[in-house]
């Protein structure tokens, strides 16, 4: 699983561009962004990423395409700050954390990292399959 990263600038209908593009090619999208001063970030996990790639070029889009591991967390107080430990702990830095599925009392988080193979092995029984249609 892949997940694209966007810097956009932080007013009206700059995060609409992104999610209208991939929507007129059908492909459905797990976004999530948060606005900082004056930029707006905005990662997303896509059902087609082939297709996804083709139209955010073709529309112009500068994105940063980041390797994720799908990590299934408790919906319980410390379970984030332990699994951000483990991978601190195996020297693995956190490019991109975000929210893509919840079931019960679990959240699946797309976690885009610099070494995958790392987070893998530091995070163990936690990583999940996922993937996004």
């Amino acid at each position: 699983m892949n997940a694209f990263i966007f810097e956009l600038k932080n007013f009206p209908g700059e995060m609409v561009r992104v999610t209208e593009t991939l929507a007129e090619r059908g492909i459905n999208v797990l976004p999530c962004g948060f606005g900082a001063a004056d930029q707006f970030l905005l990662g997303l996990v896509a059902a087609d990423e082939d297709a996804s790639r083709t139209a955010l070029r073709d529309a112009g889009f500068t994105f940063r395409e980041l390797p994720a591991v799908a990590v299934s967390l408790e919906d319980r107080p410390g379970t984030a700050a332990a699994t951000n430990r483990r991978l601190a702990d195996a020297g693995v830095n956190i490019e991109a954390f975000f929210p893509v599925g919840c079931e019960e009392a679990r959240y699946t988080f797309a976690l885009c990292v610099d070494d995958v193979d790392k987070a893998r092995s530091a995070l163990g029984d936690q990583v999940v399959d996922f993937i996004y249609q």
